[in-house]
């Protein structure tokens, strides 16, 4: 239901041919994040959010994540934890382990502004391509 919701929103509320993708909700259902390519942003591709107050108002206009999270690289798929406290994205910027590696940034409460966005390590990432990360409900897979 929150790809649909996603799809039909990014279709018909504000795709406007600036390469808006990899479309996510929050399981509250109260803020869509998204990737665009926006002449305003940081670089080749940047995460943004649209957030509303209730799931029958209208959307926010989008906001840019900011310098904390994006880079002038492309920074795409981002996916929230269940809490709204942590986000994964995966980045071809510089720092990585490979082409594209997977980059996590955090929040102390939902107010509160991202922190620094992390590589996750060689843990998680190779020196391939790791893309389009998807964190489990209960926050323990990725």
């Amino acid at each position: 239901m929150a790809m649909l919701l996603c799809t039909i929103i990014l279709a018909i509320c504000f795709n406007c041919g600036l390469g808006e993708a990899d479309p996510a909700v929050s399981p509250d259902e109260l803020t869509l994040y998204f990737a665009s390519s926006r002449p305003d942003g940081l670089g080749g591709s940047d995460l943004w959010m649209m957030t509303r107050a209730t799931k029958h108002d209208s959307w926010s206009e989008p906001m840019n994540l900011g310098p904390m999270v994006n880079s002038p690289w492309g920074d795409w798929c981002p996916r929230p934890s269940a809490d709204g406290l942590s986000l994964y994205f995966h980045s071809n910027r510089a720092g990585g382990e490979g082409d594209n590696d997977i980059w996590m940034t955090t929040r102390i409460s939902l107010d509160a502004p991202w922190q620094a966005a992390t590589n996750l390590g060689p843990r998680i990432n190779t020196g391939a391509s790791d893309m389009n990360p998807s964190i489990s409900s209960d926050g323990l897979t990725l």
